[in-house]
């Protein structure tokens, strides 16, 4: 849709939507065959979770609405957390490399946290925190 320029805000809320279900689905799916492996994580994987849902708030009670930050450190999360998946699949678990995946999802977070507070309209497409106007 944005290359044919027929890009929403429905849309973008919609495309953010799916997401985040195929986050969680996939989160989970990935957890059923490998606990054993990510129970030593699972406090660092919700610290995150933590400071999304406070970002969300923030963003609830200042703009009256949820806006879905399409974030440079999201997409690059995403894609790590892509490789990760796929070299699990191919070379078996590797714990420095959750470690990695964590990280950079942390530091995702606190960058929607960030933009959340700095940032004057409810945009969804910042890009990130450094160029917020």
């Amino acid at each position: 849709a944005r290359w044919l320029k027929q890009a929403t805000s429905i849309g973008a809320m919609l495309d953010s939507v799916a997401d985040y279900l195929y986050y969680a689905f996939f989160a989970g799916w990935f957890l059923s065959l490998w606990f054993a492996e990510v129970q030593s994580f699972v406090m660092l994987l919700t610290i995150p979770l933590i400071i999304i849902a406070g970002a969300y708030g923030i963003m609830l009670m200042r703009f009256q609405k949820i806006v879905f930050l399409h974030l440079y450190s999201s997409k690059l999360t995403a894609a790590v957390a892509y490789v990760f998946v796929i070299l699990t699949f191919v070379r078996g678990f590797n714990s420095l490399f959750l470690s990695i995946v964590v990280s950079l999802w942390l530091l995702t977070a606190l960058e929607m946290l960030a933009a959340s507070i700095v940032m004057k309209n409810p945009i969804s497409n910042i890009k990130s925190i450094l160029v917020t106007k």
